[in-house]
């Protein structure tokens, strides 16, 4: 019986394109709390309390992951940050999203890790691309009252902010969706 519920779970995942962790079927796996995402948060230098974390979508675990990293983080506005974390280790988690929220004290003035498509004022030179051709991104499909996540196939090259095309490999629907970090992708719906 509690196979079958876990069939239908994946299936019904499919049928609507989400992609579902294999973690979050597994006995052994847990959901991430904002307490450990504050806890390397500032680790990397973010002044961020659990209250301030809020989860794009829920995030299982392995019982087994230990630590997180900032991947990257870029501000929304002066109180809000979009912030990319992993697991140390590719098999405990996918890589996710949160969005911090706080004064404008708490974030540096420095990105966390080397940009490679930051350029010096008055310096011209090429910006690589984000997303490419074939390559997979996350999708994050936004509505005002609900939050999807996705893997789609990126149909063009994207620079920060531009308009892509994307594709659904499970439902084969192309959708336009705005490039907001390197293999992230948004729209709405």
């Amino acid at each position: 019986m509690r196979l079958w519920i876990s069939q239908l779970v994946v299936a019904s995942a499919v049928l609507v394109g989400i992609s579902a962790p294999v973690a979050a079927l597994n006995d052994k796996s847990e959901v991430l709390g904002s307490e450990r995402v504050a806890e390397a948060l500032r680790k990397s230098g973010l002044s961020a309390q659990s209250s301030d974390v809020e989860f794009v979508s829920s995030v299982p675990v392995s019982a087994s992951a230990h630590k997180l990293r900032v991947e990257n983080w870029r501000r929304m506005d002066d109180s809000t940050a979009w912030v990319q974390l992993r697991c140390e280790h590719s098999g405990d988690c996918v890589p996710f999203f949160v969005i911090l929220h706080g004064s404008e004290n708490n974030f540096p003035t420095k990105r966390l890790q080397n940009d490679e498509d930051y350029v010096k004022p008055g310096v011209v030179r090429r910006v690589a691309p984000l997303v490419r051709t074939g390559t997979r991104a996350t999708l994050f499909l936004q509505s005002a009252t609900s939050r999807i996540t996705t893997v789609v196939v990126c149909l063009e090259n994207g620079v920060l902010g531009s308009q892509v095309r994307v594709k659904n490999p499970v439902t084969k629907q192309i959708l336009t969706a705005e490039v907001i970090d390197k293999g992230v992708v948004k729209s709405t719906f």
